[in-house]
């Protein structure tokens, strides 16, 4: 017979679910709140010059250009078929979206409660933050998710490490941002799980001569395609002219009106294809320095981001505490990889979600053994193991943290948080003619 379980412990366990239930209703309502927001803006205000939209639209049709893979399927559906790229782009993005939340409501089942996966660090980046759903952030992180899940797997089965390389290179040709949160950490990760975990225990002691040849090689064989693709994206990212001509090649179906060129130029993404750094580093230390209640906006930038890494690690140590830390490690590397486009590009705000989120599916889908073997190699202080937070601080935090794309005024980040984007969708809804509470219990007889 089995020790018979305390009731107080089973009371505790009753409160912690009630706990969570309610939290997660109260998530929930302004999420589809401003879910429904975004699909509104997106099915009434979708012009065919949105940056988000002409993001999905560069193409190879110039010659190699950086994003230019999806571009060039769209551009092959509408040679072929007469699909509209606007149309393509938008069911793009939704779709995307819909098996990004899956992939991650489902991953994440016992390492995180279900009310954090919707605020903005996690699932709500693409809904409170503007000009992100449209925008080709997600696809890239479904891929760097997917990559994520070949590596946990490639010891036991060495075989996925094509899949793995070509996937990852699919990811680089579609945008280069996932070369600096993507490329570095899932190296680093196949260099422990490969290092620590040669295959089954079976497996191990049958290849244990053949072991030293065998790792480096299955590493090579892993990045030597997507550190070439990486190399060509960074070498040969566009010129103005391709830009132009790219831009030639959709005007039947993409009216552009220009920004940095003349009119008959480009507009929207494809305007900044061959614009040099300079431009962009310029642009954006002047917005790191610009005032805001009298600080850089930098410094409010750098403690959104811990507070960040600090509300999301105390949500999954609720769970595992050896996790949490592992969290911490990862959105340090991410941060750190990430250092380049803080430098050279202005949205801050999508950087620090990209860090956060990509750390997040790191942690996610880690095991036991890569999470020892990275923590056994840090040494973090022993009083951190004793300190107790609170269980409201996570939530309540959470509730209030959003991250703007780009930061000007301290109320940005109250719209980009569950609170204020939920209050802000609410909003919209009544102006576009959403009954009131009193209307809808009027109707119930209340």
């Amino acid at each position: 017979m089995g020790k018979e379980v305390p009731e107080r412990f089973l009371d505790r366990v009753g409160l912690a679910r009630r706990r969570e239930r309610i939290l997660f209703i109260l998530f929930a309502i302004p999420y589809l709140l401003a879910v429904i927001r975004r699909l509104i803006y997106v099915g009434r205000n979708s012009p065919l010059t949105n940056y988000g939209i002409t993001e999905w639209l560069v193409d190879f049709s110039a010659g190699f250009v950086r994003r230019g893979l999806p571009g060039t399927l769209i551009r092959f559906a509408y040679d072929g078929f007469g699909v509209p790229p606007s149309l393509v782009a938008i069911m793009a993005s939704l779709l995307l979206l819909l098996c990004f939340s899956i992939y991650l409501w489902r991953r994440s089942t016992g390492v995180l409660p279900r009310w954090a996966l919707l605020t903005t660090p996690l699932l709500g980046f693409p809904i409170y933050v503007d000009w992100v759903l449209m925008k080709k952030d997600i696809l890239i992180l479904l891929i760097f998710a997917l990559c994520v899940r070949l590596v946990m797997v490639l010891p036991r089965r060495p075989v996925l490490a094509i899949g793995f390389s070509i996937l990852l290179s699919i990811g680089i040709l579609s945008h280069e941002l996932i070369i600096f949160f993507g490329l570095p950490s899932l190296a680093l990760m196949l260099f422990f799980s490969v290092r620590e975990n040669p295959g089954s225990s079976v497996q191990a002691g049958a290849r244990a001569g053949s072991l030293p040849m065998f790792r480096p090689g299955l590493l090579l064989s892993c990045l030597m395609l997507p550190l070439g693709s990486a190399m060509a994206v960074l070498l040969r990212s566009g010129t103005i002219q391709q830009g132009k001509q790219i831009s030639l090649a959709w005007r039947n179906t993409i009216p552009f009106t220009g920004t940095y060129l003349p009119p008959e130029g480009p507009s929207g993404a494809i305007s900044y294809i061959g614009q040099p750094s300079s431009v962009f580093i310029k642009e954006n230390m002047a917005f790191l320095s610009s005032d805001v209640l009298g600080v850089p906006s930098w410094i409010y930038i750098v403690l959104m981001g811990l507070a960040g890494v600090f509300l999301l690690a105390c949500v999954l140590g609720t769970k595992d505490k050896q996790r949490a830390w592992f969290f911490v490690v990862v959105s340090s590397v991410q941060f750190i990889c990430m250092g380049p486009i803080f430098y050279m590009a202005m949205d801050v705000g999508r950087w620090v979600s990209i860090c956060l989120l990509s750390a997040m599916i790191v942690t996610v889908e880690s095991n036991s053994e890569l999470r020892s073997s990275v923590l056994c190699r840090i040494r973090l202080p022993h009083w951190l193991e004793r300190v107790v937070v609170p269980a409201w601080v996570a939530p309540l935090g959470l509730a209030f943290w959003g991250m703007p794309i780009i930061f000007y005024k301290i109320g940005q980040i109250f719209d980009s948080s569950p609170v204020g984007g939920g209050l802000q969708a609410y909003h919209y809804l009544r102006l576009a003619g959403m009954p009131g509470p009193r209307q809808w219990l009027g109707g119930l007889g209340l």
